[in-house]
């Protein structure tokens, strides 16, 4: 029975494709347990039949049994045998139509997974330059805000003993004006 390679190329049964270069055969474990079991049972006809037909071509059993033994009885067997092992082969065909064709992802060798983790190692190290360079900026950044709000509070604390003082002049003021103008008040009046 001839196996078309073409059967265990396309889809297979999980959505995943394969082409025609594809390595390796992919199959259900049932199936291939089956398919092992048919190679084994056509293993044991074949034998069977390779000692029917040496028994049945053998020069002294024709001398005892004569050709119409060979006729009849070794025949039939060989021809009952026959068919069982070419129903062997067909089942062996339909399993094997049950495997897919699929091109198995590489494994990397070690040199190169050394260089794919070196990558990464140097990525990391410059993510972490980088994150760095961040921490230091946002650490100047909230070093300049906490300057800039001192130097905001010691304004304010200015301005507001600047407005004491300037309120302290002006109370100071009023009252000697007050005090002023009650004294030009009674100049007045006693004059």
């Amino acid at each position: 029975m001839d196996i078309n390679e073409d059967q265990l190329e396309g889809e297979a049964h999980d959505g995943s494709f394969a082409s025609r270069n594809g390595r390796h055969v992919i199959g259900h474990i049932d199936d291939f347990s089956a398919l092992k079991q048919q190679l084994l049972d056509g293993h044991i006809l074949m034998k069977k039949i390779q000692a029917l037909m040496q028994s049945s071509l053998n020069k002294p059993f024709l001398d005892i049994h004569g050709t119409k033994a060979r006729e009849y009885g070794s025949i039939t067997k060989l021809f009952s045998t026959t068919n069982t092992l070419q129903k062997i082969l067909e089942e062996c065909g339909s399993l094997i139509s049950m495997f897919w064709r699929a091109a198995l992802p590489n494994m990397p060798n070690a040199a190169q997974q050394k260089k794919e983790e070196q990558a990464l190692k140097d990525e990391i190290f410059q993510l972490r330059a980088k994150l760095k360079e961040q921490e230091k900026g946002l650490q100047e950044m909230v070093d300049r805000l906490k300057s800039t709000n001192r130097a905001k509070e010691s304004m304010e604390h200015f301005i507001v003993s600047q407005l004491n003082r300037t309120h302290d002049v002006l109370k100071k003021a009023r009252s000697n004006l007050e005090f002023n103008s009650n004294i030009g008040h009674r100049t007045l009046a006693t004059t």
